[in-house]
């Protein structure tokens, strides 16, 4: 029998810890019931590329481990997770989709996520013990991040990103700011401002530390 490719479990009631003997190029176990750590061999191995993992009730921290260089989308979404986000996930030199989106992570971003080359999706939203600033070294001319969503965090500052993105689909970044909170408060959050070039490709420019301030001192809109 030739080695298994792609395990699709996903969208079942299956419950209990993860086998961490699992390793194929694609893996969908996202939505169920499993529970227990992420197996750190997931992490580890040359063998995935997909790992999906998101809406199961996966607990622990994200093990810190020597990254893999052929994952491109890891999803661990909705799941129970805590602690901060290891600085070797900054290593994934493959990495194009990273969600973290609605767990209960703490600490900052790590600056290793400057070192991403690939990386095009980002979500840390509802991750409320999660703060700093974004890594500045993600402002590279070279990067090809297109989405980044931090609403439900306490991330603020300003991130000093000023360059010409070949996509309308930047436009989302603007959304996924918006306003990062239930609560306004100007001396935290960075305004956006999308300023439509002659050539009709969008331009972020990050304007603060006070919008409010910005707002009235200049007519940006």
């Amino acid at each position: 029998m030739p080695a298994l490719y792609s395990l699709d479990l996903s969208y079942n009631e299956f419950s209990g810890s993860i086998p961490p003997s699992i390793a194929v190029y694609a893996a969908y176990l996202n939505d169920n019931s499993f529970t227990g750590a992420v197996p750190a061999s997931f992490l580890s191995s040359t063998k995935f590329s997909y790992l999906h993992l998101q809406n199961n009730q996966l607990s622990g921290s994200i093990p810190t481990i020597s990254a893999s260089g052929t994952l491109k989308d890891l999803n661990l979404a909705n799941n129970m997770l805590t602690g901060s986000i290891p600085s070797t996930v900054g290593d994934f030199s493959a990495l194009v989709n990273l969600s973290l989106a609605y767990n209960q992570l703490t600490g900052e971003i790590p600056a290793s996520f400057g070192n991403f080359k690939t990386l095009k999706k980002l979500n840390l939203e509802n991750n409320a013990g999660l703060a700093g600033v974004i890594p500045a070294g993600m402002e590279r001319p070279e990067s090809v991040l297109t989405e980044i969503n931090i609403t439900g965090t306490a991330i603020g500052g300003c991130w000093p990103f000023n360059r010409t993105f070949n996509s309308w689909s930047f436009c989302s970044f603007l959304l996924l700011f918006f306003l990062l909170s239930s609560s306004y408060d100007s001396d935290r959050f960075c305004l956006i401002s999308l300023l439509l070039q002659l050539n009709y490709q969008p331009q972020v420019h990050m304007l603060c530390p006070a919008a409010d301030r910005v707002l009235a001192e200049r007519d940006v809109f």
